[in-house]
């Protein structure tokens, strides 16, 4: 393609106009380019992003200035839908196909930006799509009276441009929960969207409850729970695609899946993701009846959940609350003999299906509670647990065998602390939150929810903080799952019990403020809606990119309210 002031010789013997795709974009465009050419003046062309932007710096896509070309060709239906948006009404308009070189004439020579857009369709969380800008180029042309001037412009993949109320958002939008201000037309709307909140289950019989959920980067993201008062009580997992959507693609995973698979009820589901040589999935693990008087069981998954699952061998002692973690090589599985202690046993090396496992080991002894596994970046594990009121933690080698003597993690052992959850950083070590109901400044009201960074010895790195902002009644039953960077962020989420909803809070594993694009803040935030009550929040992050997170809970404790999941932008 050639860009030539009108009265330029021949223009069939200039350089041609390159169009050069972003590979990621090549089986996303649709349809012909869109070439716009305008006088440059105060704005300029970002080659590096292939957008165009004001002297703010801000990205401008509407009202652009223009001039008349030829041949004025304009682009069809497709293009024209979007004129009130993108102002293609009287800039520069023609379109052209990347293998068909065209020539563009110019007026009056100066200086000019050529920007070129192509477009294709985006699929929304609810699984419909919609036409979106998903490629754009520009680059910067200066063309003097009677001269051809050749450029190349190079098209960049595009986040896609979010509206108001549109659930999709733009890199400068934040999120809200709820009607997407369908009254008004005001400046707020340009800072708010909306996620919206879907269902993991289809079935609504029974009650669908404890959900846990994991969503490796640029893999499926999968939701599993436990459906209660039916008569073949299970455990059921839903996939969803890697953007988030729920699952169109495998007719098998389009509706709810068994996942712990038996004769007898199936409870308890704990998930942790899987990346071990050729396996890209995730572990599953959960209580089982099909062994009196109960076991624990755990499987690898793909895409294709197969049936059955590697039980421990039977024990006379009841095993209940399973949790789980994967390192590059092994599976750790752990969980509570009541009255009796903690247990644990390794699976090796890690496959699908899972082989035997080796002899359980004792973690910790007496009575304790809701066990939590994480699998540490040099190999080992941390299996963290609540007793007498206070939070513990010990360490576990890569071979499955207690290492060192379990340390206290809360320094307050004022009151109760319970119901702890943990995760691993990928710069080392592991971090810790917990319900506390010992108050202090940051919260004085009923319990709050309180975290700590610990190293890969299991020292504390720093002192223990407060992850809620919202400090009316109690905050309980913590979830959290951490983001790699520098340092890594870390996502809190849990119940706020005077509301009956789920909050939740980004902060980095330094502490510091980490932004929520989710009301635009570095506090607390609303996560669910609040009627029926909401309970035990699951959460990770994951997305095609690594740059969301997701968040799921018991919508209610009534016949078919079924598991809620909502997905946000980092």
């Amino acid at each position: 393609m050639v860009v030539t002031s009108a009265c330029a010789a021949d223009p069939s013997a200039a350089p041609p106009f390159m169009v050069s795709l972003d590979e990621l974009m090549l089986s996303d465009l649709v349809g012909p380019l869109h070439l716009r050419v305008f006088p440059r003046g105060a704005l300029r062309c970002d080659a590096a992003s292939g957008q165009v932007r004001d002297a703010a710096g801000q990205r401008v896509l509407a009202g652009l200035p223009g001039r008349d070309v030829t041949p004025a060709v304009r682009c069809g239906s497709g293009w024209s839908t979007q004129s009130a948006r993108f102002g293609t009404a009287t800039p520069v308009d023609t379109c052209f196909t990347a293998s068909q070189p065209t020539t563009v004439a110019i007026n009056d020579p100066g200086a000019y930006i050529v920007l070129v857009h192509g477009q294709g369709d985006l699929r929304l969380p609810d699984g419909t799509t919609r036409s979106e800008i998903l490629g754009s180029g520009c680059a910067d042309v200066t063309v003097a009276a009677g001269q051809q001037q050749s450029a190349t412009v190079v098209v960049r993949e595009q986040r896609p441009v979010g509206r108001c109320g549109d659930e999709v958002l733009d890199f400068d939008e934040a999120c809200d929960l709820g009607a997407a201000n369908a009254d008004t037309i005001d400046a707020a709307c340009s800072t708010r969207c909306q996620t919206p909140v879907v269902r993991a289950n289809t079935e609504t019989a029974g009650l669908q409850r404890r959900p846990s959920v994991v969503w490796p980067t640029g893999r499926r993201l999968v939701v599993a729970w436990q459906v209660e008062n039916v008569p073949a009580e299970d455990v059921k997992a839903r996939f969803f695609a890697p953007d988030g959507s729920p699952e169109a693609m495998f007719g098998a995973l389009r509706n709810e899946v068994v996942l712990g698979g038996g004769a007898s009820s199936q409870t308890a589901p704990a998930l942790t993701p899987v990346t071990a040589g050729t396996l890209r999935g995730f572990a599953g693990a959960w209580e089982t009846l099909q062994v009196t008087p109960g076991n624990v069981a755990a499987q690898v998954f793909n895409d294709d959940p197969p049936t059955g699952s590697a039980a421990l061998p039977a024990a006379g002692a009841r095993r209940v609350s399973p949790t789980v973690a994967a390192s590059a090589d092994r599976l750790l599985l752990a969980w509570r003999e009541p009255g009796t202690g903690l247990r644990a046993s390794s699976f090796s090396p890690l496959a699908r299906p899972l082989g035997a496992a080796s002899a359980p080991v004792s973690v910790a002894d007496g009575e304790v509670g809701d066990p939590r596994a994480v699998a540490l970046s040099d190999g080992s594990f941390a299996v963290v647990w609540s007793a007498g009121g206070d939070i513990f933690a010990r360490r576990i080698s890569a071979a499955g065998a207690p290492m060192d003597a379990a340390v206290q993690v809360n320094p307050n052992s004022a009151e109760t602390q319970e119901l702890p959850s943990a995760a691993a950083l990928p710069e080392g070590g592991l971090v810790v939150a917990w319900q506390d109901a010992a108050r202090d400044a940051a919260d004085m009201d009923a319990t709050a929810i309180r975290w700590v960074r610990l190293d890969a010895s299991l020292r504390a790195m720093g002192t223990a903080a407060t992850a809620n902002t919202t400090t009316a009644g109690p905050q309980s039953h913590p979830t959290l799952a951490v983001a790699g960077g520098t340092p890594s962020t870390v996502l809190f989420a849990w119940e706020d019990e005077a509301t009956g909803t789920i909050r939740g809070r980004l902060r980095r594993a330094d502490d510091r403020d980490a932004f929520a694009r989710l009301g635009g803040t570095s506090a607390d935030f609303l996560v669910s809606e609040a009627t029926p009550a909401q309970h035990r929040p699951a959460a990770a992050f994951g997305g095609p990119m690594g740059d969301r997170f997701v968040v799921a809970w018991e919508a209610g404790e009534v016949v078919g309210a079924g598991v809620a999941v909502r997905q946000f932008p980092r």
